[in-house]
C-alpha cells in the first residue's frame, strides 16, 4: 500500500513538472492593471531581445491594497520550454537598465523542488 502512494506521489509530481516546463515567473514588476502587465511584459520582452509575442499571464496570489513594496508574481506560460531557457538566460540584459532593475526570472517550481 504504501508503495502505491509512493509511486502515485511520483507520477503525480512528474506530471507536474512536466505542466511547468512552459512557465516562467517574473518577480517584481510593480502592480497595475492587467493590460498594463501585458504592456510592461511585452516590453521586457524587447528589451531582452526575444522574439516571443504570444503568451498567456496573470498574478498568482491573492490582489491586496498595499501591494507597493512587494507585488505579486506573474506566471508567463509561453510555446515551448526553449523560450523558458532563452529568457532566463537573457535576464543579464535587464541589469544595466534603470527601469528594469530588480525585475528577476525564475522557473516555475513545484513545490517539492
Amino acid at each position: 500500500m504504501a508503495i502505491d502512494s509512493i509511486s502515485k506521489q511520483f507520477f503525480q509530481e512528474t506530471i507536474n513538472k512536466e505542466e511547468r516546463l512552459c512557465n516562467i515567473i517574473l518577480l517584481n514588476l510593480f502592480e497595475s492593471d492587467k493590460n498594463n502587465d501585458k504592456l510592461r511584459t511585452k516590453d521586457l520582452l524587447a528589451v531582452m531581445k526575444s522574439k516571443i509575442e504570444r503568451f498567456l499571464l496573470y498574478r498568482l496570489g491573492k490582489p491586496t491594497g498595499l501591494q507597493v513594496d512587494k507585488p505579486r508574481p506573474i506566471k508567463i506560460k509561453l510555446r515551448d520550454q526553449y523560450d523558458v531557457l532563452y529568457l532566463l538566460r537573457s535576464q543579464k540584459q535587464l541589469q544595466p537598465s534603470s527601469t528594469w532593475k530588480g525585475i528577476r526570472l525564475s522557473s516555475d517550481r513545484t513545490v517539492m523542488q
